[in-house]
Order: structure tokens, then sequence, then C-alpha cells
């Protein structure tokens, strides 16, 4: 006979939990560096996306482990979900500093042209991302309330990420002309 508690079911399926989340975050970040790195050419680019990326991870997990969250059936579902809508602004951003005019060579000025370019569709996207998810948190149910407060959670740390973490390592580090 072969017998095992339910207390070794639970512990296996928190490891495959936490795995299955580092493995999601891991494929995408890497995923979005060579998309970066095609698209723009550029290896600095490339790196200063994934440290930025990596921040919008780091930051919203921490945020969910605040918000009293344990990984579970849900949780785990919802951070894989949530990688690509949380390295979906940087992309954005990197891309677009990378497509400056050649007129535009300085860092600040390219960071500039990449804020003045594609700023406002990011906002907008946000703004209107952020407004579906206030909708589902009157729903009924769990996980409808918990992918909202994930989205929510997500689109402002990705802000962050690329309007503050990514534009600060771009004006400092950034290529200052196309490469």
């Amino acid at each position: 006979f072969f017998f095992s508690s339910i207390s070794i079911h639970v512990t296996d399926s928190l490891k495959n939990f936490v795995a299955s989340a580092r493995g999601s975050i891991g494929i995408a970040t890497a995923c979005a560096s060579v998309m970066i790195l095609l698209t723009t050419r550029s290896v600095t680019l490339t790196v200063l996306s994934a440290i930025s990326i990596g921040y919008v991870f780091v930051s919203t997990i921490a945020c969910l482990v605040g918000l009293g969250w344990t990984l579970g059936v849900f949780e785990s579902i919802l951070l894989a979900v949530s990688v690509g809508i949380g390295s979906d602004y940087v992309l954005h951003v990197s891309h677009s500093y990378s497509t400056a005019p050649d007129s535009v060579v300085t860092r600040e000025e390219r960071t500039r042209y990449a804020l003045a370019h594609i700023g406002r569709s990011i906002i907008g996207s946000a703004f209107t991302t952020i407004s579906t998810a206030l909708m589902m948190m009157i729903a009924e149910n769990q996980f409808s309330r918990k992918f909202a407060t994930l989205l929510i959670v997500t689109i402002f740390q990705a802000l962050i990420g690329s309007f503050v973490v990514f534009v600060v390592l771009c004006d400092c580090f950034g290529p200052s002309i196309k490469s």
C-alpha cells in the first residue's frame, strides 16, 4: 500500500505553481528581449528593456503579496496571463526610441521623441484597460475580481516601468544614434 497525506500533494502543487510562474516570466522576458533585439537591432536597448520588464514583474508580484495574495491555481494562471501585459508598454517605448529620425541624435532628444511619439497612446491604452478592470471589480465571482486587481496593478507597474524606469535608463545609458 502507498499512502501520502494531503499536505504532500498541496506542497507539490505549490512548487508547480511557483515553477510555472517563474517559467512564464522567464519565457516572456526572453521573447520580449528577442523581439526588441530583432526590431531595434540594439543590444543596449534590449538590455535596458529587459531590466525594465523585470522591474514590472517583480514590483507587480510585490504589490500582490502586499495585498495578501498567496500563490494558488487562480493566481498562477493570472500571472501567466499578465506577463504579456506587463511587457507591452516597455516594448512600445523601446521601439519608438529606436525609430527616432536621424536628426534626433542625443539620448535626451531620443527619449523626448519616444515619449512624445507613443506616450499618449500608452496612456490611452492604460486608461481603457483600467476602466474595463474597474467594471470587472463588481463581478460576483472571485476569479473576475482577482483578474481585475491583477490588471490594475500590472498596468500601473507597467506605466512606471516604461515611463520612469525605462526612460531614465535610456536617458542615462541609451544609444544616442541609431545602432
